[in-house]
């Protein structure tokens, strides 16, 4: 592995060649060539697909261009040395050498520090939950320094509106300066002063949230958002910041917001990336008419793969593109979420919303722990057998199945001893159907071994059950 100096020079030396020109792809092709830069299959894969694609004139080589061209120099720097040689060179070999059967690290974190936010927008989850705790400045300083102890190097920020805790979260930007953070913004408290302030750090990429054009956005977030997101928009783009959009396709908007003018149109305004998150309705009283139909479901991943195809934009579809990352990231496998405190506990979250948050069982609370702790932060590891869980609406994917609670102790994040990982036994082998327990058309056998444990409001009960070996095992509700 390269040393530190070696490193920053060979970030330095990959950012002069980002410079937005087909020329400094080539020479970054040579500097790959001549040094030898040792590499390991997947990375070396990169390389060769970035060179085929500028040959061969494919979106994805010109992604590279216009970073080239829309990001300053100072923050390319960053960007190579904290993104690519951090996070996927030398953080993916710590996180490989950690790991074991028992023991997944997982490839980046999303922490939600504050569900606060300055907007009501119809259907957000964040309104659901409490908005009277939210992890401190010294717990996010902590608990960033374990991430970093594991070998992840990028972090998530989500909400609530992050940027609601801008100077906590600058300082922190500041400080873990060998990061890299994605922010999910709505967009309206970026000025031109934090925009410049973002440029000057090169660690922070924000996705802007959008709903297709003014009449969409405006109508789900509020009179006169989009024209504040199109300032914000230029305020990033003057400072060299790379940004992109967070768009909530529902069936309303699906025509729009995957149609190429509005892809262009994103282009224009200097957006890079672009996630694509179907709406999912949460709460005791969901918004279901805003769900896609399976039709529709369907259809988005193949227009969101047409304008990839089509356009240098590097898009992804949430759910659609499961295949491209080996399936469900849920419960930890590649992914882990942490959410504000709540009666004194920190909580994990994978990928998914609770139907009700204040409506969690007791129980569940204790999934993963806050310790309060002056001296380090520590999630709990809480053993998790394996179970099956019971509901009535909607399937689960084995890597839920199989999740117990991730222990992090200390700066150097350093597993708890005794118990299990989230990420315990979760490789590909375990991609079977989850077995149903106690809903409709499960046998009488399969009633008879499991009882309600917990019925809250959304009609779904948790279940206790006995392992082959006839230990107790508890389940709760999503």
């Amino acid at each position: 592995m390269w040393t530190k100096p070696m490193q920053k020079l060979l970030a330095a030396k990959i950012a002069d060649c980002l410079d937005g020109s087909a020329e400094g792809l080539q020479r970054l092709f040579a500097f790959y060539r001549e040094k030898n830069l040792q590499l390991d299959a997947a990375d070396q894969h990169f390389f060769r697909s970035l060179e085929t694609s500028l040959r061969e004139g494919t979106p994805f080589a010109e992604i590279f261009l216009r970073i080239g061209r829309e990001t300053s120099k100072s923050y390319r720097k960053k960007l190579v040395n904290n993104l690519i040689f951090n996070q996927f060179i030398a953080g993916k070999a710590k996180r490989k050498a950690l790991c074991t059967r028992d023991n997944l690290v997982p490839n980046f974190i999303v922490v939600s520090p504050t569900m606060r936010c300055n907007l009501r927008c119809t259907g957000c989850y964040s309104g659901l939950y409490s908005k009277e705790e939210e992890l401190s400045a010294s717990e996010l300083d902590r608990l960033f320094a374990q991430i970093r102890g594991l070998g992840v190097y990028f972090v998530v920020i989500s909400g609530g509106e992050p940027y609601l805790l801008k100077d906590t979260l600058l300082a922190l930007f500041k400080k873990y300066n060998d990061m890299f953070f994605l922010t999910y913004t709505n967009g309206t408290l970026i000025d031109a002063a934090l925009a410049e302030r973002l440029g000057k750090l090169g660690n922070v990429a924000p996705a802007i949230s959008v709903e297709g054009w003014e009449k969409q956005t405006d109508a789900r977030r509020g009179k006169g958002t989009w024209r504040r997101i199109l300032e914000t928009m230029g305020h990033l783009r003057a400072h060299g910041v790379l940004f992109g959009a967070s768009v909530t396709v529902t069936r309303h908007n699906l025509d729009v917001v995957t149609d190429e003018t509005f892809a262009r149109f994103l282009m224009d305004r200097g957006i890079i990336f672009g996630w694509y998150f179907m709406f999912m309705p949460v709460g005791k009283d969901p918004m279901l008419d805003l769900v896609m139909t399976p039709e529709q479901r369907v259809g988005c991943g193949r227009r969101v793969n047409a304008l990839r195809e089509t356009y240098p934009l590097f898009l992804a579809d949430f759910w659609n593109d499961g295949e491209i990352v080996g399936g469900c990231l849920a419960a930890g496998r590649q992914y882990l979420c942490l959410e504000q405190r709540q009666r004194g506990t920190l909580r994990f979250r994978p990928f998914r919303h609770r139907q009700h948050p204040r409506q969690t069982p007791a129980g569940n609370r204790q999934f993963a722990v806050f310790q309060g702790d002056p001296q380090c932060l520590s999630l709990q590891q809480q053993r998790q057998p394996e179970t099956t869980l019971h509901d009535h609406r909607q399937p689960r994917c084995a890597a839920q199945r199989r999740s117990s609670a991730w222990g992090l102790s200390g700066a150097s994040g350093q597993r708890r001893p005794g118990g299990r990982s989230v990420y315990g036994a979760m490789d590909r082998r375990l991609r079977a159907p989850v077995r149903r327990t106690g809903g409709p058309g499960v046998g009488k056998d399969d009633q008879r071994s499991a009882k309600p444990l917990a019925q809250g409001r959304t009609g779904v009960s948790g279940i206790v059950s006995r392992s082959p070996a006839g230990r107790q095992q508890r389940c709760f509700p999503a």
